[in-house]
């Protein structure tokens, strides 16, 4: 496993479960895709709210693991 501490999001949507997936959306058509695929899979994963809003996916931390800056972001431990 790796740890989540090297990816720079993580200090804004700090892990609860950092051995689970970590899922960046929003809750639009696309955002959801993954999180429905997750569901039917049974896999565990966290998911995190990314504001539009805010700008969050704007933001220094998001942009710096996922630089196009789009939604569902996922990372696999």
């Amino acid at each position: 496993m790796q740890d989540l501490a090297g990816f720079s999001i993580t200090r804004k949507w700090p892990p609860r479960h950092p051995q689970r997936l970590q899922l960046y959306s929003l809750p639009t058509p696309n955002g959801q895709k993954v999180g429905v695929m997750l569901e039917e899979c049974g896999l565990p994963y966290e998911a995190h709210t990314v504001d539009f809003g805010s700008d969050d996916q704007k933001s220094l931390e998001f942009l710096g693991t996922f630089p196009n800056g789009k939604i569902p972001a996922l990372i696999d431990p």
